[in-house]
């Protein structure tokens, strides 16, 4: 399958290069992760956000920013995601370590080895949820949803099964909210 990324806006690269020296020069986190390797960011994947609890908002999600894939000449090292907070403001919102970055790489892998036409990839999240999936937009959509299957397999659901899988996540969260209630 060709994975196909949306234009990023220009600057971008500058700004994640600015804020990473930033973050790894005042973070022992990410200066363990980081610090002294020659960084290379690949994507950006487009980062669009839907809220199960409002009609709609999931079948219309809104981009909200941007994520990266940062590795080094051997590995993947990290995730980096930026807030777009206007036109021309981006800003360091989250950054996810090794874990994080090598299972992007490896679905990433997965989705381009598929059969199929091209697709646009994004990031698709639900944080009410606290679910990340990729979103393979085009004629019909899919959904790539990390260990969302039977012990912990990735799933992948047209946009229909989506829905009805996340109103029941939805349902089976409010329902453990009553019990510790």
């Amino acid at each position: 399958m060709d994975l196909k990324l949306q234009p990023a806006p220009e600057g971008i690269q500058a700004a994640l290069a600015r804020q990473l020296s930033l973050l790894v020069a005042h973070s022992k986190l990410c200066a363990q992760h980081l610090k002294g390797k020659k960084l290379f960011a690949q994507g950006p994947l487009p980062i669009y956000v839907g809220d199960i609890s409002v009609a709609g908002a999931v079948s219309r999600p809104r981009r909200v920013g941007w994520r990266f894939l940062i590795s080094d000449d051997i590995e993947p090292l990290a995730v980096a995601d930026l807030e777009q907070r206007s036109r021309t403001e981006l800003a360091l919102s989250s950054v996810g370590y090794r874990h994080a970055a090598v299972h992007l790489e490896q679905v990433l892998s997965r989705l381009e080895r598929l059969p199929g036409g091209s697709r646009e990839v994004r990031v698709f999240m639900i944080p009410r949820l606290h679910l990340h999936a990729l979103w393979l937009a085009g004629r019909t959509s899919l959904y790539v949803i990390s260990g969302g299957g039977d012990q912990g397999a990735d799933v992948t659901l047209d946009r229909k099964a989506m829905q009805g899988w996340l109103v029941q996540q939805h349902h089976s969260i409010l329902g453990r909210r009553k019990l510790t209630n």
